[in-house]
């Protein structure tokens, strides 16, 4: 088995950007990583290149996406931040969130706001994939903060009471790794994402090393799940899978699939309902998910990262009130509501066309979802996800200069219009707050990475590192 080292990761030119502005682009450096420079999508026999629109200044300052293992990036981030001097390394397994006395938090109403967090050290054990007992009985420590900030994932298991969300099952990804060069598996196009719109829903290739390609089988939730066990994952991928993915590809992925090494992960969309919660915020996947056909989901975090920043700026170093040793605890939770107000555009432009093509891709028995779908890949230069913000240019691109206005897709162009209408108010209640902020002089800016301006924040994150500021 590969282990941790299985899981690929896919981060757009517009995620890398935001590595860059937060100084942290050297974390994919020295891990193998691929870049990407677009897509090739595949639909009965035919195929269709599509280009980022990275303009020369982009090229010249490395623009373009980047796929990598997973662990290796996030072992790259990890060494970044305990490099720096006023950060303690704690590896932990956090339980629950405290109140000011130490007992478990529940609720603001009855417990006040978020004080801290209660987390063990040694117990149960991560070997191989698998959470096994250790040999030392867990220790339990308590630590206190005026912020934590809960990114434990998409598993979380603190989001149901900081947040109301209803999360949506719409299918599972299989995994398997592909040995060999990417050159030789994806021919001429290695360095772009390779997406087939096969029956009944995509698969996707993609390189994450210099000798392995990613393959992710998706499986819609109206399909009943194969097991590994019993042999029927493989003889699904097999019989089902393989003949429609290109030739070239198919004795790369019949050597992965005989080996057996699967790894299924259920894909999640979560829209984001926070609770507002005084002392805490959510960040990643414990906040907001949305289908991973496109790899938007690193982009939106390190986007909300450098958002959250931000607002935090304007507290100082401490975030300690000018006149008194005390935390500023109201200027803290302005800033998480700042924070929840910004994030909204870039990330709702990046959900919509995630679920959105999702929707698309699939296998459908509508005629006007199946034209929808050959559309999509005979004009897929236009799709701009990495570079644009603005929701309403994504609806308009998307459902609007797709010849869906006659026929069958007269439902289609009414949703859509609601839709366009629905993201413009979004964007005129974004100019509206960003103006009000302007007019208090109080200008946003993202800074390099410096990890001693967020003092005594807890970055919570199940099962790997706590990261307590001193």
């Amino acid at each position: 088995m590969r282990g941790t080292g299985h899981v690929g990761e896919l981060l757009q030119p517009g995620g890398y950007k935001k590595l860059k502005e937060l100084g942290l682009e050297s974390c994919v450096e020295n891990i193998d990583a691929q870049k990407v420079y677009g897509y090739t999508m595949y639909k009965d026999g035919e195929e269709a290149t599509m280009m980022y629109p990275l303009d020369e200044q982009s090229l010249n300052e490395d623009i373009a996406g980047r796929s990598f293992h997973n662990g290796r990036f996030v072992q790259q981030l990890r060494r970044k931040a305990y490099a720096n001097k006023n950060v303690t390394l704690r590896e932990g397994t956090v339980k629950f969130l405290v109140k000011e006395n130490g007992g478990m938090w529940n609720d603001e109403a009855n417990d006040g706001g978020v004080a801290g967090i209660a987390y063990d050290i040694g117990g149960d054990e991560w070997v191989n994939g698998q959470l096994v007992a250790g040999k030392e009985p867990p220790k339990r420590f308590t630590s206190y903060a005026p912020l934590t900030i809960v990114c434990d994932g998409h598993f979380s298991s603190l989001r149901k009471k900081l947040a109301d969300n209803k999360i949506d099952h719409p299918s599972h990804f299989v995994g398997l790794i592909l040995d060999g060069a990417p050159s030789e598996i994806l021919g001429e196009n290695a360095n772009q994402g390779h997406v087939v719109l096969g029956d009944p829903s995509p698969v996707l290739f993609y390189p994450i090393s210099s000798k392995e390609v990613r393959c992710l089988v998706d499986i819609p939730s109206h399909v009943k799940m194969p097991r590994v066990k019993d042999g029927s994952m493989a003889k699904y991928v097999l019989e089902k899978i393989l003949p429609q993915v290109p030739k070239r590809v198919q004795p790369y992925l019949k050597i992965a699939v005989e080996r057996g090494d699967f790894k299924a992960m259920p894909n999640k969309t979560m829209p984001a309902n926070p609770k507002r919660t005084k002392g805490a915020v959510l960040l990643g996947d414990s906040f907001n998910m949305r289908h991973p056909l496109t790899g938007g989901g690193m982009t939106v975090a390190l986007s909300d990262i450098a958002t959250f920043k931000s607002t935090l700026e304007p507290l100082g170093p401490s975030f300690r009130d000018g006149q008194s040793d005390a935390y500023n605890v109201s200027g803290i939770q302005k800033a998480v509501d700042e924070f929840y107000a910004h994030r909204t555009r870039p990330a709702l432009t990046i959900n919509t066309l995630a679920n959105a093509l999702y929707k698309v891709f699939t296998k459908s028995e509508n005629s006007g979802m199946e034209e929808m779908r050959r559309r999509v890949r005979s004009r897929s230069h236009r799709f701009t996800l990495w570079i644009r913000s603005k929701p309403s240019e994504l609806s308009h691109a998307f459902f609007c200069r797709r010849g869906i206005r006659y026929g069958p897709f007269t439902r289609s162009v009414t949703d859509s219009r609601a839709l366009l209408g629905r993201l413009k108010s979004v964007e005129r209640r974004y100019a509206n707050h960003r103006s009000h902020r302007q007019r208090r002089r109080h200008h946003t800016h993202v800074l390099p990475c410096n990890y001693s301006q967020t003092s005594r924040v807890h970055l919570t994150n199940t099962y790997a590192y706590t990261y307590i500021h001193k």
